[in-house]
Formats: C-alpha cells, sequence, structure tokens
C-alpha cells in the first residue's frame, strides 16, 4: 500500500508498485488493486489470476493510466483462498456500504459476523459496515491484519492482532503499509531509498 505525501510518488514508486504485486505470488492467485482518488472515492479492479499475470491485462493498464494523477492511496493484495473458492467475485477488498477492506489471515467465526458469505474476509467488512470498529474487532476470532477506507469519514484505518504482523514505513514523500515488508523495502532500498521510520502497527 502506497500512501502519497508528494506529488512525485507515482514517478517514483510506480514500477516498485507493479514489481511487489507481481512478485509475491507466493501470498496467493486472486490478485486485486484499488485506488482512492483525491475526492476520498474508490477504483476497484479485481483478478482470479497470479499477480503477474495480472499486471499484463487491459484492466489493469488502464487502472495505471488513472493511478498516475488521480489517486492518493493504492493498495494491492494477494489472496491465498481459505474460505471461498478462487474467482474475481471472491477477491479482496470486499466492499460494504461505505466501507473497503483487505484482510490478511483468517478467521474462525464467519457465520457470527454474516451468515450466507462465502468468505469470512467478507464477513469483517460487514461488521465494520454495521458497526464501530472497536465494537466489530471485538467479534472477530482468528488471525487479522486489516487495511480499509471508509468513505464515510475518508479515513484510512489499520488494525491486526498478535496473529498477524503490519508494518507502517514513512519514506521522504510517501508512506508504505505492508504485512510482507521484505520485499517492498527491498525494492526501495534497490533504488536508494531507505525508511525514515519503520514500526510495527500496535495490536
Amino acid at each position: 500500500l502506497y500512501i502519497k505525501q508528494g506529488a512525485n510518488l507515482f514517478t517514483i514508486c510506480l514500477g516498485d508498485f507493479i514489481e511487489a504485486l507481481a512478485a509475491i505470488i507466493k501470498m496467493g492467485i486472486d490478485t486485486v488493486q484499488f485506488g482512492v482518488s483525491k475526492n476520498g472515492q474508490c477504483d476497484i479492479v479485481k483478478g482470479d489470476t497470479d499477480g503477474y499475470l495480472f499486471t499484463k491485462t487491459k484492466n489493469y493498464d488502464d487502472f495505471i493510466r488513472r493511478m498516475s494523477n488521480q489517486y492518493r492511496i493504492v493498495i494491492g493484495h494477494n489472496r491465498a483462498a481459505t474460505k471461498g473458492k478462487i474467482s474475481a467475485e471472491n477477491a479482496h477488498p470486499f466492499r460494504e456500504k461505505h466501507i473497503v477492506l483487505v484482510h490478511n489471515g483468517t478467521i474462525n467465526n464467519k457465520d457470527d459476523l454474516k451468515k450466507d458469505i462465502e468468505v469470512d474476509s467478507h464477513a469483517i467488512a460487514h461488521a465494520l459496515a454495521e458497526h464501530d470498529p472497536v465494537q466489530a474487532l471485538g467479534k472477530i476470532d482468528g488471525a487479522y491484519a486489516l487495511v480499509w477506507w471508509d468513505e464515510s469519514d475518508g479515513t484510512l484505518n489499520l488494525a491486526r492482532n498478535s496473529q498477524r504482523p503490519l508494518v507502517l514505513m514513512e519514506f521522504e514523500t510517501f508512506y508504505l503499509i505492508s504485512s510482507e515488508p521484505g520485499l517492498p523495502l527491498w525494492l526501495n532500498q534497490r533504488d536508494g531509498r531507505k525508511p525514515n521510520n519503520m514500526d510495527l502497527v500496535p495490536t
């Protein structure tokens, strides 16, 4: 995930973002990304193929063109299916009302959050759309690192429990958030960019 501070974010990091999405195939087959524009609107692209093939599609090319001049937040996610079949529909993010969410982890009580939902992460999005975040997260039994955009108040939200990492890195002109920090950190260091600060998001 890249959060823009300066106008030159995507001229610096676009290539690294694409490479990270393509390279981290081990995280899963379903691939997705979404961008948040300057006015807080979300643009979502989903696929049921690995990250490398996903970056070769026309939908991805169109997204990249919009990404270069419209977005201030960009999120990429590779899903290893643990609940629900592999499909574009079951790929992250899940949108429920004003909530757009990606989730790393597996929870055990999906039906307690929302019945008749195939994917446990989708159930978390429902819970966050219906309840205060603290109340919603208190209902979760299982592992989670979460990133969600709340369209109702224009906030990006991070949460994790002790079973999953989530790292916040502050660079000169952008923030980077990752549950797998090694690859994006290496991609940036390869191009001479080192984080000024790097912190584990508190539980």
